[in-house]
């Protein structure tokens, strides 16, 4: 099993002056100062990982990366800003396995789960960003990400 998750009534609201620039937000800014939220992560075999305050742009763009290469048989990788952490989406055959460098126990699952659990969840945090702050979606940056999760859904 696995899934990843975000908890909504975490999404932290920009302020007046990020909202009035959205449309017009540089993705570093986007990945960086927009949209922080409480993430999760969780495999049967290691239970759930909180990522508290993620920037969700930011984590949305490294999982579609992540998953893309899952597909091609190439490792994916997310890294943290913030610090040394990281996670890699190692694929086997039919089957991720998932490495965090902070703890020993590895989760697995399959490839095409793995595909569809962040197809769903970067789905899902757009959706709702689109929702709240419609401005999103005039900002080079969703279009990007949402042709990646296109590109990642047709496979």
């Amino acid at each position: 099993m696995f899934s990843i998750t975000f908890v909504p009534d975490s999404v932290r609201r920009p302020t007046e002056r990020q909202l009035d620039a959205l449309p017009a937000a540089s993705e570093m800014d986007l990945r960086y100062e927009y949209f922080e939220t409480d993430v999760s992560l969780t495999t049967d075999e290691f239970g759930t990982e909180e990522f508290p305050v993620t920037t969700a742009i930011d984590f949305v763009d490294a999982l579609l990366v992540a998953a893309r290469n899952v597909r091609q048989g190439i490792v994916g990788t997310i890294g943290f800003t913030e610090n040394d952490l990281v996670i890699e989406f190692r694929p086997e055959g039919e089957t991720v396995t998932v490495v965090r460098s902070w703890d020993a126990p590895p989760g697995t699952c399959g490839i095409e789960e793995f595909v569809t659990a962040v197809s769903d969840f970067c789905n899902e945090i757009l959706q709702y960003i689109v929702l709240r702050y419609p401005a999103f979606r005039e900002n080079s940056m969703y279009s990007k990400l949402a042709e990646m999760l296109s590109g990642m859904v047709q496979g």
